[in-house]
């Protein structure tokens, strides 16, 4: 699983709440004998490290102005239209493209539907028009946002298309 530490975020949160009451008991048992200049660097401390944590990583962890991704997978959806079959070959592209299924409501506005993390091979028994069972019907145009899918498709034998910068619609080659 590429992001298991998205599933430890409650256990943070949980720990975090336990260091607290561990912090403040360990405070508390000290502060009869700590003097207050001592008492008042201690709390210093305590503020001054996640401060400093937080202003030292920001810029890393800030993501805000990196759209890069999400304009490449709205073209995605603005050149499939309606009716349409998207495929992804990876969980970050899948999640994307259920952003806009899901979060914008597309995928039932315009009958969008995603092939999440699908094999070339599979993608060409689709369009040869075996559909995708539980997720598409035969018939649909494919498209795709992910530039290792397109060349994996290509490398499949089928024709790839860029329609727009960073999406690609797959079809089979011409008999």
């Amino acid at each position: 699983m590429p992001d298991v530490f998205v599933f430890f975020l409650p256990l943070w949160l949980v720990v975090a709440v336990f260091l607290g009451i561990g912090v403040e008991g360990v405070a508390r048992a000290a502060a009869p004998r700590l003097h207050g200049r001592v008492r008042v660097a201690a709390a210093a401390v305590l503020v001054v490290v996640p401060v400093a944590m937080a202003a030292a990583n920001y810029g890393r962890a800030d993501q805000s102005d990196d759209v890069t991704h999400a304009r490449r997978f709205e073209r995605l959806v603005d050149v499939a239209g309606h009716d349409a079959l998207l495929v992804t070959d990876n969980y970050r592209d899948s999640e994307f493209v259920w952003y806009y299924l899901l979060g914008e409501g597309l995928g039932d506005e315009r009958r969008l539907r995603l092939g999440n993390m699908v094999a070339p091979g599979r993608v060409r028994r689709y369009l040869d028009g075996s559909g995708l069972p539980g997720i598409a019907p035969a018939g649909l145009p494919v498209y795709t946002a992910t530039p290792q899918q397109a060349r994996d498709l290509r490398a499949e034998g089928l024709d790839v298309t860029e329609v727009a910068p960073g999406a690609w619609r797959v079809e089979l080659p011409p008999a």
